[in-house]
């Protein structure tokens, strides 16, 4: 009789225990962000952005980078807080995810119900923490960049290649084995806040048939950042140049550059909306 009181203790004990071992798992609410959009209107004639990737956090904690679109399961029921940072593919690069430091957050509120989904479009903006070294989208007469000494053709405002606006700026090659080459008319001192602490970035609208190079020179001397791929459909991206300008000293001065040489007659490199933002301290 004692054997049979063990067995069915023992069958109590397994259905119990799987309840405590493996309780019920809370059904998610799903927060989905299809878009987002950027007012840069306090700043710049262009809304121009490649917003990658936003970071969320709930009640103040961060649950994780979402590439968009994004569905992201949501633990909480009821009045929830909802903060969400924008971020970019730093240098163009995919495997490099960033919160970009010149856009700013969105805070909002929502209820969320088990299993239903909640629909936001986040709206950023530029913040105020940061210089505008110049800012090109070559609409008027004059433009900061030109053709460089070595670049085998000039620097047109044209409306063929159009990026943005009613012009861009334009490189066509007229012979295989030519150089294209931007520079900024201007130079720039370098000053400690071009660190990673005080990043300094710029913001590039581009199509190109080439691959071309983006960088900066310096007292002679050029401090290559990377190279961007072809792409003939319009491409934004951000670079981080805190790098390739802290390595001079602070009395140097330098320049922007873009740079194809390994071209083809017909080839060209079409740029727009070229920002230079820099960190306040």
């Amino acid at each position: 009789m004692k054997y049979r009181y063990v067995i069915i203790a023992v069958i109590i004990f397994i259905f119990i225990g799987c309840d405590v071992i493996n309780p019920d798992e809370k059904i998610p609410a799903f927060l989905r962000i299809d878009e987002v959009s950027l007012d840069g209107t306090a700043y710049f004639n262009q809304d121009s952005e490649n917003i990658s990737d936003v970071w969320v956090f709930v009640n103040s904690s961060l649950i994780g980078a979402y590439e968009l679109p994004a569905d992201i399961p949501i633990l909480e029921d009821g009045e929830t807080s909802i903060r969400v940072i924008p971020g970019i593919y730093k240098d163009g690069i995919q495997a490099v995810h960033h919160f970009y430091p010149y856009y700013s957050r969105w805070d909002t509120t929502v209820n969320f119900v088990a299993n239903e989904t909640v629909t936001l479009i986040p709206e950023f903006e530029y913040l105020d923490n940061f210089e505008i070294v110049f800012n090109e989208d070559f609409e008027s007469s004059t433009v900061d960049f030109k053709a460089s000494d070595q670049s085998d053709a000039v620097l047109d405002q044209s409306e063929n290649y159009l990026i943005d606006g009613l012009k861009s700026g334009v490189m066509v090659a007229s012979a295989s084995d030519s150089i294209l080459e931007i520079v900024s008319k201007n130079t720039f001192q370098v000053t400690n806040r071009s660190t990673s602490t005080f990043p300094t970035y710029m913001e590039i609208d581009y199509r190109s048939s080439v691959q071309f190079k983006v960088g900066v020179y310096a007292n002679g001397t050029e401090s290559f950042e990377l190279m961007l791929r072809p792409n003939t459909e319009r491409t934004k991206i951000y670079v981080d140049l805190s790098k390739e300008i802290g390595v001079f000293s602070e009395s140097a001065e330098y320049q922007v550059f873009f740079k194809a040489d390994t071209i083809e007659a017909n080839d060209y490199m079409s740029l727009d909306n070229i920002r230079l933002l820099k960190h306040l301290q």
